[in-house]
């Protein structure tokens, strides 16, 4: 009672079926793994595996006098499996979602241009390769805000861009969404923005507010530009359906006189990684020195 007591409820009808089995003469040995609860009681479950057989039986009877086996820990094992499995999942699921933007970037780009339209389809194919290659090197966790921002921001002339904000963990569904975001933004200042001219700056600031990730996108001293676009791009289009269909936040586009002003508010629960829900609140008040990506 007490042996069967300790296996946890969901693994004990196939451990004690099996242990029936084996009692009855159905089957000649125990083999199965199961989870146990830990000693002292309250301190998990832990992962074993199970060898056993009957050792003795009445000659009479045949009734089971004495069953004897062996147990192993092997908890480090089961969670290894587990890991390669939700890894398998992750990495399958980033290349469908990978491979629906790539089919919608080529949909909808303008093809009237054909060498235009190879730049930036290969531009954009880029972005989600940069952003692939840099969850692979986080081990599919996630990744670091300012890390993922200032290779995103890189095409961007040396000197024009400054980036400023608390440690944040993207967490991995929301790593190659958010690069996509910020390359259509550095495209759009490259060519048409502050980053366009001599002189012109932009910055991209981020912070924790409440529940939410906030980042602000300003650029100055750049080319005048007409308060309302005379027509919105795919570019345009395509970080809205990003922020607000896969990120669940909201966007902002104000084009001043000055300059493009962009404010993109995202969920919290949405953006950060798993490990980064706890501390966030500490994390904010650690803001990183404003820095130039590389040229």
């Amino acid at each position: 009672a007490e042996w069967t007591a300790a296996v946890h409820p969901e693994d004990r009808p196939p451990a004690m079926a099996l242990l029936q089995a084996v009692i009855a003469g159905e089957r000649a040995e125990f083999i199965t793994e199961f989870r146990v609860s830990r000693r002292p009681p309250g301190q998990g479950w832990a992962w074993v595996a199970t060898h056993g057989a009957v050792a003795e039986r009445d000659p009479a009877s045949g009734a089971v006098l004495r069953l004897a086996g062996v147990s192993q820990d092997i908890s480090e094992r089961r969670e290894a499996e587990q890991r390669r499995i939700l890894l398998a999942r992750e990495v399958d699921h980033r290349a469908k979602n990978v491979l629906a933007v790539v089919q919608s970037v080529l949909r909808l780009t303008r093809r009237d241009q054909p060498e235009a339209f190879i730049a930036t389809v290969e531009a954009r194919v880029a972005a989600l390769a940069r952003a692939h290659t840099l969850l692979a090197e986080e081990g599919w966790i996630g990744a670091d805000l300012h890390v993922l921002a200032e290779r995103e921001l890189a095409s961007c002339p040396s000197g024009s861009v400054s980036l400023q904000g608390p440690t944040i963990a993207v967490s991995a569904a929301a790593v190659q969404p958010l690069a996509m975001v910020l390359h259509e933004l550095a495209t759009n200042a490259a060519k048409h923005g502050a980053a366009s001219c001599i002189g012109g700056t932009v910055a991209l600031d981020w912070a924790l507010a409440g529940e939410e990730v906030v980042l602000s996108w300003v650029e100055r001293q750049g080319p005048p530009v007409p308060p309302v676009p005379t027509r919105r791009g795919f570019g345009s289009r395509m970080m809205e359906a990003i922020v607000r269909g896969q990120l669940g936040g909201s966007l902002t586009m104000d084009w001043q006189p000055e300059g493009l002003t962009c404010r993109i508010a995202l969920p919290a629960a949405r953006v950060l990684s798993a490990e980064a829900l706890g501390p966030r609140r500490r994390a904010a008040a650690a803001p990183r020195e404003a820095v130039q990506p590389p040229g």
